[in-house]
C-alpha cells in the first residue's frame, strides 16, 4: 500500500509532461491546411544541409541566428511558422524559441521527412 501514493504521483507527473510535450504538435491534416492559407515553412538547418536539400517554398533561417534573424524575415509574431529540422531536435529549439520571443502560432513538425510528408503527400 506504501508503494500506491509514489506509483500515482510518478504517473500523474508523466502524464502532464505528456499532456504539455502535446500542446504545439499538429496533424499533418493540420500543417497542410495551414501551408495552404500561406503559413511560413521554416527550415532552421545549417545553409549546407538546406542547399543540398530543401522542401518547395522553405526559407532558411539556421538555429544558430535564429534569435538576430527572425524579427526582420517575419515581422509579424501571429503569422503561422511550421519549422523543421534534419531529426526534429533544433526545430524544436527553435520552436521554443520563438514562442520566446513572442510568436505564438510557431510549430515544429519535427524531421526533414516528417515535413516532407506534409508539403509533398506520401510522394518522396
Amino acid at each position: 500500500m506504501k508503494w500506491m501514493i509514489p506509483v500515482l504521483m510518478v504517473g500523474f507527473v508523466l502524464l502532464v509532461m505528456a499532456w504539455r510535450a502535446g500542446a504545439g504538435t499538429l496533424s499533418e491534416a493540420e500543417a497542410r491546411a495551414h501551408l495552404a492559407k500561406g503559413a511560413v515553412l521554416l527550415d532552421v538547418r545549417t545553409p549546407e544541409e538546406f542547399r543540398e536539400r530543401s522542401l518547395p517554398g522553405a526559407i532558411n533561417l539556421p538555429l544558430a541566428t535564429l534569435g538576430q534573424s527572425i524579427t526582420n524575415r517575419l515581422p509579424d509574431k501571429q503569422q503561422v511558422v511550421l519549422l523543421h529540422c534534419r531529426s526534429g531536435a533544433r526545430s524544436a529549439s527553435a520552436e521554443k524559441a520563438l514562442r520566446a520571443l513572442g510568436y505564438t502560432n510557431a510549430f515544429n513538425l519535427g524531421s526533414f521527412s516528417q515535413a516532407e510528408k506534409v508539403v509533398r503527400g506520401n510522394a518522396p
